[in-house]
């Protein structure tokens, strides 16, 4: 006799509710906040959409809200890239796995979209020479200097703009040189060598 799955007395669940599940699971995870801000903005967004169908309970999410979704965002913003959707889908199906887990809503498959990789054109020789041409200290203002500064620990140390705008005076340790890094992806803070053009002023 095959086993007969049954989905769990909470079909009832209202959308918001479940939310706030998912994202109490991923604060205890100590997930960062910028983290958290994008699940919960993006699958907000999605439960917009879908409450103009009527939808208001986690059992009633199906596989046709999401092309539904999907469409909607093509034929608002014709020029959205392909690499922007997977972005709102990534966040929208890791809530929505969740649920799935959970026995909130049946299960379904959810696929990114094929996206086309269109190569970064990088900068020339000549640019990249100006960007990391060491300023004269004695003539250059603070913003230029900080500029410089910026530009060689990015080519350095290859972290995000995130991670750079958070590093305040107090991070920087001159004498031992080195700094440290609060503000990462993994939410994981660590210690890095500062670059010669840092330590050595």
């Amino acid at each position: 006799m095959r086993k007969r799955i049954f989905m769990q007395d909470i079909t009832n669940l209202p959308l918001d509710e479940a939310l706030e599940k998912f994202i109490n699971l991923k604060t205890a995870m100590n997930k960062s906040e910028h983290t958290i801000r994008y699940y919960q903005e993006r699958f907000t967004w999605f439960c917009d959409f879908i409450a103009q169908k009527g939808i208001e309970f986690t059992s009633q999410i199906n596989e046709e809200h999401i092309t539904d979704y999907i469409i909607s965002k093509r034929k608002k913003s014709p020029n959205l890239s392909d690499h922007t959707i997977n972005n709102h889908l990534r966040a929208i199906r890791a809530v929505l796995y969740y649920f799935m887990d959970k026995g909130y809503t049946e299960p379904f498959h959810i696929p990114l979209i094929a996206a086309k990789e269109i190569p970064k054109e990088g900068y020339t020789k000549y640019e990249l020479e100006k960007l990391i041409e060491k300023p004269d200290i004695k003539k250059c203002n603070f913003p230029q200097y900080r500029n410089w500064v910026v530009i060689c620990h990015l080519l350095a140390s290859g972290n995000r703009s995130r991670t750079i705008r958070f590093i305040r005076n107090c991070h920087v340790k001159l004498d031992e040189r080195i700094i440290i890094l609060d503000e990462v992806k993994n939410n994981e803070g660590y210690e890095s060598l500062l670059t010669t053009c840092i330590s050595q002023y």
